[in-house]
């Protein structure tokens, strides 16, 4: 999706980079990401250094904290990329939590069962 793409800051004249910078994406359990890796060069085209796709399984559903192997990074050359990605599932509204509460205590209070709502991510 064309409007999930982030570009980090560039960092200048350091072969080991750290950007430490933190997006906030709302996604499906069943996505994957993607990262490439590019080095800008001023007055120069940029060069790409490699990339790599987590899947879903690799993310969800605790997230993910790693170095990972880049590919398509150039013959003889290893780059690793270090991520940590936490997953934070959606709290549910809070109308849904009062109206749900009030329904058990209703219920409750009248010997029945009641079905908690479905919560979606």
């Amino acid at each position: 999706d064309p409007s999930s793409k982030f570009k980090t800051k560039t960092v200048n004249d350091n072969l080991s980079p750290t950007w430490n910078e933190d997006w906030r994406i709302s996604c499906e359990e069943t996505a994957s990401l993607k990262f490439s890796v590019w080095d800008e060069d001023f007055g120069k085209s940029d060069d790409f250094l490699g990339e790599v796709t987590l899947d879903s399984a690799s993310i969800f559903p605790n997230g993910f904290a790693g170095e990972v192997l880049l590919l398509n990074s150039g013959q003889g050359t290893e780059a690793m990329l270090s991520l940590k990605i936490d997953v934070r599932m959606p709290q549910p509204e809070e109308e849904e939590i009062d109206a749900f509460e009030e329904e058990a205590a209703s219920s409750i209070s009248d010997g029945g069962f009641i079905t908690a709502p479905r919560m979606t991510a």
